[in-house]
């Protein structure tokens, strides 16, 4: 046991002696123990000595024999930390990859990234396509390796809209204004809208707006992306002098022929003043009858100092009454029968008629006709002839004689059979009679 105490003890010696002499020559020489193997596994020897570190070394148990690692340098397993700095990025935007490793020989980044530095920390900016999953992976010295990952989310951009044309025609007015035509054309717009007054309106399209004073369109095309802007500006002449204005109406503004209505108007800023169909120069305001026999747009024009000009109108419409129907003629032939009556002829005329009806018994006829009747008594027939505006009527009389003694009449006479054998037979004669 005392020979065992002073072999360590000397050891310790030569070692620590060993450290002082050898720790300049480590200073300056930059030596790297990445890949130096330092075993401290040895078997024991046959004189009870145990391996350094792994055998027994107690009392001459020798052939110890400990179990290796599976690599020189198991506890150098390699690892690594992967991030990405944008997690999420819109479709065109870039995110940086940046990471840390321990342990590791040997670095590399799928997705076309490749081999990367050990440079701690590092990083690689990438620009995906789309959502896309990042790994890592290290390799140690002795081959073992390990991995780890960073997923970039791309979440796809909705093209920018654009204003591609907005135009105006004219761009310029006179004083008192006028209509122009804005047209456009847009892309990836889900909504377009022209200000003022205009609101909403199609992605590619034109309007005709009225404009009365200097007016600047602004078109808005936008989309979730954000929006684009177009202008046009609309310039009024300013007038030197107010432009006259005038309105004009008439009461009834619907009459028949041969009534009147009564034209009222009034103007302002008007130094004359006139109105068509044969009126002339009138008073700025003022008012008068008039009797058209047609249907009439009565158009008044003013004027101011200046000379600008301004119109208004009114519309008197002229109904035509139906004319009243009537009944021209209306004969019977003979107007005198028998006692036993017999046929006489109906004829006729009308004018304006729509509707042309004989009764009794006849009914409705033609305007202008005749029609052949069987009269056995006294009849007198009316015919009218009518239209939307009225009816009017005529009558003619038939008259039968009367007979002083009812003639007499063979009401029915018959034989039964009507047909004998050979050799003859006895029918039954059957009559009746009147008067």
């Amino acid at each position: 046991m005392l020979t065992k105490k002073y072999k360590v003890y000397t050891l310790s010696v030569v070692f620590i002696v060993l450290f002082i002499i050898l720790l300049p020559v480590f200073i300056t020489q930059n030596f790297s123990f990445e890949n130096v193997t330092v075993s401290a596994w040895t078997d024991g020897t046959d004189d009870g000595q145990g391996g350094c570190c792994g055998g027994n070394g107690n009392g001459g148990e020798g052939n110890d024999t400990p179990t290796p690692p599976t690599h020189e340098h198991e506890d150098l397993i390699p690892n690594c930390v992967l991030t990405a700095t944008q997690s999420t990025i819109n479709a065109g935007g870039s995110s940086r990859l940046t990471w840390t490793s321990h342990n590791a020989n040997v670095r590399n980044i799928n997705q076309g990234v490749g081999n990367v530095t050990p440079t701690t920390p590092s990083f690689k900016d990438v620009i995906p396509a789309q959502t896309t999953t990042y790994t890592m992976t290290v390799t140690s010295v002795d081959n073992i390796s390990s991995t780890c990952s960073a997923t970039v989310t791309v979440v796809p951009v909705t093209p920018l809209p654009t204003c591609d044309s907005f135009t105006v025609y004219p761009a310029t007015l006179p004083a008192n204004g006028g209509t122009v035509t804005l047209n456009w054309n847009t892309t990836n717009a889900t909504f377009v809208g022209i200000s003022p007054t205009v609101g909403e309106v199609l992605a590619d399209d034109s309007v005709n707006v009225n404009v009365t004073s200097d007016t600047t369109y602004t078109l808005e095309a936008a989309n979730s992306s954000g929006s684009d802007y177009c202008q046009v500006t609309v310039d009024v002449a300013t007038p030197s002098t107010p432009l006259p204005t005038c309105v004009i109406s008439a009461t009834p503004t619907t009459i028949t022929a041969g009534q009147g209505t009564k034209l009222t108007w009034t103007s302002t800023n008007t130094l004359y003043a006139s109105l068509d169909h044969g009126n002339g120069n009138i008073y700025p305001s003022d008012n008068r009858m008039v009797y058209p026999t047609v249907t009439t747009t009565y158009t008044m024009t003013v004027e101011n100092t200046a000379g600008a000009l301004a119109t208004c109108a009114t519309t008197v419409t002229v109904t035509n009454p139906t004319p009243t129907p009537t009944c021209d003629s209306f004969t019977v032939y003979p107007a005198t029968l028998p006692a036993n009556g017999g046929t006489v002829t109906l004829n006729w005329n009308t004018t304006n008629a729509t509707f042309v009806g004989i009764s009794p018994t006849v009914g409705e006829v033609l305007a202008d006709d005749s029609v052949n009747v069987n009269v056995t008594s006294d009849t007198t027939y009316t015919l009218e002839a009518a239209n939307s505006s009225g009816s009017d009527y005529c009558q003619v009389t038939v008259d039968v004689a009367t007979p002083s003694t009812p003639l007499p009449t063979c009401d029915s006479f018959t034989v039964y059979p009507t047909t004998l054998p050979a050799n003859g037979g006895t029918v039954t004669l059957n009559w009746n009679t009147t008067n």
